[in-house]
This record gives C-alpha cells, structure tokens and sequence, in this order.
C-alpha cells in the first residue's frame, strides 16, 4: 500500500497519531505525532505489529472484535491503552477503518487516534473523588445532609428541605426517613428562626441545640455550596458539652493570643511548606495568608540565607526539638529586615516530627544599633590613634626644631636655618591638614555637614586645588596637569567638592615620586561628567584597595617624602561626593600609579 509523499507532508502537520497498515497489521507509516508521543522512530516500527504498543490492558476479545469488524470493510471506534517507548501509558480514542481498492480487497488500514490520556486522567480522578465522597459521605460517624430552601409565594425564605441524608444523620436525630423533612420539623423553632435561616443560607454558621424530646445535646455546623444548597453536619454532644466549651474558648484564646500577638508566628511541614501564618508575619511580607500557606517559606528569604535557616531546622529531633538562627529578609519594596527566630519540632506519640512551629521577633533596629555602635568603636579607636600619634608627632618636630633655633640660632649657618624652618613648616602643614581633616569629620560624624549645591566649573575647582600645592609638588620635583575641559559645569557643593579635590590632588603629590606626574583631566560617560586624578606614584596594594574608604579598617600610609596623613581624607571624600549625588572608583597598580575617578550627575537640560 504505498502513500504519496505528499500525503505524508500533509499527515506530518496532523495533530492525531496516524498510522497505516497492510492487510496482515504490519506497519507501513506513522506520522510523526506517533513518533513524538511514543517515542519510536519511524524506522523502529516499520515492519511491525501495532501489539509492540500493547499494555496487556484489554482482553483478547477485545483485540477479535476490532479485527473482525476493519476486515468485514467497517470502521472500528474505541478507546486503546497503549504504552510507550519509554513505558508511559497513553490512553488514545481511535477510529480504524480499512482501506478498500477498487476491486474490493481491503489493501490495508488507517488508524486516527487522538491522545485523550490527559481527559482519562481527570474523568478517573473524577470518578474516584465522585466514590470517596460517596464512601465518606454514606459511613461518616456525623451526620450529613443536604438541604434546599423552600420559598412561600412571595419568594421569601419559608424553610430547608431535606433531599439527601447519610444513615449516621437519623441515628443520631433517632429518625429514620429524614428525606423529604424540613428543619423546623427536627430541631425546635427558637434554633431556627427565618433570620437563622437566611443566615445559614449565605454563610459558614456553627450553633447548638438541644432535642427534648430524645434528650441529646446536637452541635451543628453548616455551609452553602453551589446556588441555593446548604450543607449540615451535626454530631452528639451530650456527653462531652463542658469539655467541648472548655476547648472553644481555649481555642479561641489561642488563636486570638497568636493573631495579636506582634511576633511572627507561623507552621510549616517537614518540606517547609506553610500550614498558618498570623497577621503580623502577613504585615511583614505585605502578603495576604491565601498567598503564603502552601507555600515554601523558604521562597521569601534571599537564596543565600536559606541553607543556614533550613540547616538549624533540619538539625532538630525529638531530644533536641528547638533551635534558634538570626537571619536576613529582604521585602517587597527592598527594605532589609534582620529576624530572629526560634524554630520548634512538634512531635508525635512515636517521637517522629510532624510538623514545625516557629516564633519570629524583628531585630532590626537592635542590629542596626550594634552595626553602629560597632562603627562608633572603630571611630573612636581611630580618633585615639590620630591624637595619640598623628597629632602629637609634628608638634614634637615643630617644638624640637623651634627650641633649637631660639637656643642656638647664632651659631647656625643660614642654610640649616633654612633647613630647620622648611622641616617645621613641613611639620605645621601636616599638622593643620590632620586638624582639618578632623574638623570636617567631626562634622560629619555629628550629621551636620549639610549639602548646598550651586553650579560649579569644573575646571576652577582643579585650579584651585592644583595652585594650592604648586610648592610642595614643586619641592618633591612633580609636575602638575590640568587637562578638564574649562565647558564642563557641574551642580554640587561647592566647599565639599574643593575638599574632595585637594584631598585627591595632595594624595597624588604624597604618594608620587621625583620627575613623577599628577594629571588632572575629564569626559562624559553616559548620565555622568568624569573627572580623572590620575598620578604615576607607587600605587596601592590589592589587599588595601578592598579597604581604601573605610576608616575603622585602613590605617594612613606615609607618602613618597614620608608626608603623614590622617586616613580620613578619602573617607569623607567619598562621603562628600555621595551626598551630592555622585560616585567615586579607584584603579590602581603597584609601582605604576593610581587613578581616581569621580562621577558627577551631567545637569539635565
């Protein structure tokens, strides 16, 4: 039976599964749907029997049936459960029909099947929940019903009738028949006022009642499903009223302790996934409860925290059920939150762990008090270490070099006059730099340096800087270079921006040495106008660039001409050009120099 090729093309684009077959059921064509769901190659099953795909489901007279109706010149219709390459199961709904030449003679057959295994999947499901419910619903130990409303003529709520019942619902009323009753029949008129019928009508609702006329105390709980359908379960109270009152208002106190309480309290499973979540652990995700249980809560902590929280919960077992960890959220809006939580292992009567409670408190403000008052130790660690040494050092070198002028200043040639002078006028600048530095970090630490831009050039500010150590850059044999486009105009502070200048220019000069370079120059970078300080000095080790504007870590070094410095004119550099909108970078290589680059926002036209 031969098929033109392009027939096959066309059968190529089917969604079905085509096959043909000759007259004996041996394979001639598949298209490649078939392929795709069976994972053969065409080449694989060329030549065979369709049975390679048999799961031994049907029966062999299922397999006659089909073959006597294709060869009798009918179409066959029917459901296959067949079986794959890979050994998965796929229901198909096939249609066989033979092919017939015009002799008469079946040449062959061709198979259109549609893969329904996904529909068989819901329809078996289907029919399982449909049996569980039944199951449950025919031996439950409570009472069920199912109830209509009845409407008098002006369609106002009359009553409910009874139209289904399971057998535990009349031993417990001790009635038989309850199909085809109302509840005003059944339970007495003060517990089933029109009011409370309304009410069970479009609501959860919970109530007890008690039958005279059999002696028994019923609790019921109902709720409306579908359009005008109420659902009842009631169950015998008698005998246990007071425990059962007892326990509600536990229950109630509980959860009501849990809602309120302001810490974050929620349960999850052996997997992590959320089984409750209070109010406050809902506020602090800014998520509602339907959103986090069933959910992993592991999915709303950064990646790199959840081996360290999941670690201290897996670690716990019945003789050691609780566990404590502080750790990092990051929320919704990108406030960074640092929680601490304790972590319980409920376990059951064999001692295996069913679930897991945990109590969550926001530490946040604690730990940011304990980061700062870390960065305050380490300011006063540094501001000890500048009075105790960098202050004290120049004064004994102007103090020793002042004495020996005015004691022995006669008997001095001029040039170790001149010598002693320079050393302490070398000595003073040091010092007055520190003093500076450490006026304006005090500022700065007492939050009272406060910004003030205007428009600046930037061009006046390298001047500036550049003439302000024109001598000592002359002394240590430096040539200075300005290279900034006298157009560029930035907005910032303009106090500020002169100390960030000089404080780069004065470390370029300090840490270069003879016959050395400090240039000064700029381009645009996208959004930014760039100045560049760039000096051909010793440049900084890899270990310091790490640390370079951190004053707790980075103790100042001396310069080329062994100039003293404070470490913390790049601190409140970096400061100062983040207040105003900018950023500075640093490259730099040893015994080549250092760059220093900062980016100031281009002014918006």
């Amino acid at each position: 039976m031969g098929i033109s090729k392009e027939l096959k093309k066309a059968l190529d684009f089917s969604a079905r599964i085509i096959v043909f077959t000759d007259n004996r059921g041996t394979i001639q064509y598949v298209n490649k749907t078939f392929t795709k769901k069976y994972g053969y190659t065409s080449q694989e099953v060329m030549g065979k029997n369709p049975r390679i795909l048999n799961t031994g489901y049907h029966d062999v007279e299922f397999y006659k049936d089909l073959w006597h109706t294709v060869t009798n010149g009918e179409t066959w219709e029917g459901v296959f459960r067949n079986k794959s390459k890979g050994g998965k199961y796929i229901w198909e709904k096939a249609s066989i029909s033979p092919v017939i030449e015009d002799s008469g003679r079946v040449s062959g057959f061709m198979a259109v099947k549609e893969d329904i295994t996904h529909e068989r999947g819901i329809a078996d499901q289907l029919e399982k929940d449909h049996y569980f419910l039944e199951e449950l619903f025919s031996n439950s130990p409570i009472g069920i019903a199912i109830l209509e409303p009845v409407f008098c003529d002006a369609k106002k709520l009359e009553d409910l009738l009874i139209i289904k019942a399971n057998p535990s619902a009349g031993r417990i009323i001790d009635r038989l028949g309850l199909v085809g009753l109302t509840v005003k029949e059944l339970l007495p008129k003060e517990t089933v006022s029109n009011d409370r019928l309304k009410l069970m009508l479009h609501r959860k609702f919970s109530f007890e009642t008690h039958l005279e006329d059999i002696g028994k105390y019923l609790r019921f709980r109902t709720f409306p499903f579908g359009k005008n359908h109420l659902c009842i379960f009631f169950y015998d109270v008698s005998h246990y009223m007071s425990i059962i009152k007892a326990l509600e208002t536990s229950e109630e106190r509980y959860f009501k302790l849990v809602e309120d309480s302001p810490a974050i309290i929620s349960r999850f499973d052996k997997y992590g996934v959320l089984r409750y979540v209070n109010h406050q652990y809902c506020k602090l995700f800014g998520l509602n409860a339907d959103e986090l249980i069933g959910h992993n809560f592991l999915d709303q902590l950064p990646v790199e925290e959840r081996t360290k929280v999941w670690s201290c919960i897996d670690s716990l077992s019945a003789e050691e059920p609780i566990s404590e960890v502080e750790y990092r959220v990051v929320l919704k809006d990108g406030t960074e939150k640092w929680l601490h939580r304790l972590d319980r292992a409920l376990v059951d009567s064999n001692g295996n762990i069913f679930e897991y409670q945990s109590v969550g408190v926001d530490f946040t403000s604690i730990k940011h008090t304990e980061d700062k008052l870390k960065q305050i130790n380490s300011t006063k660690d540094k501001l000890f270490s500048i009075i105790a040494h960098d202050v004290k050092n120049p004064f004994n070198a102007i103090l020793g070099f002042s004495n020996l002028l005015k004691n022995n200043i006669d008997h001095y040639t001029k040039e170790q006059v001149k010598e002693y002078v320079e050393r302490i006028l070398s000595a003073s600048e040091n010092v007055y730099k520190l003093l500076d530095d450490l006026l304006v970090w005090a500022k700065s630490q007492l939050g009272q340096m406060k910004v003030s831009k205007q428009n600046l050039r930037l061009s006046s500010l390298v001047v500036d800087a550049l003439d302000s150590f024109s001598i000592h850059a002359s002394n240590k044999g430096i040539k200075l270079v300005n290279d900034v486009d006298p157009n560029i105009i930035i907005t910032a502070d303009m106090e500020m921006m002169r100390f960030v200048v000089r404080n780069l220019v004065h470390n370029g000069i300090k840490f270069t040495n003879s016959d050395g370079n400090v240039t000064c120059s700029s381009y645009s970078n996208g959004k930014f106008e760039v100045l560049s300080i760039k000096d051909t000095g010793i440049g900084i080790k890899s270990d310091k660039l790490e640390v370079l504007f951190n004053v707790g870590e980075f103790m100042a070094t001396a310069g080329t001409a062994q100039e003293k410095g404070t470490g913390l004119g790049l601190n409140l550099a970096k400061e100062m050009i983040e207040k105003n909108g900018g950023k500075i970078e640093v490259v730099s290589e040893v015994k080549v120099g250092t760059e220093f680059k900062i980016f100031f926002p281009k002014i918006e036209n």
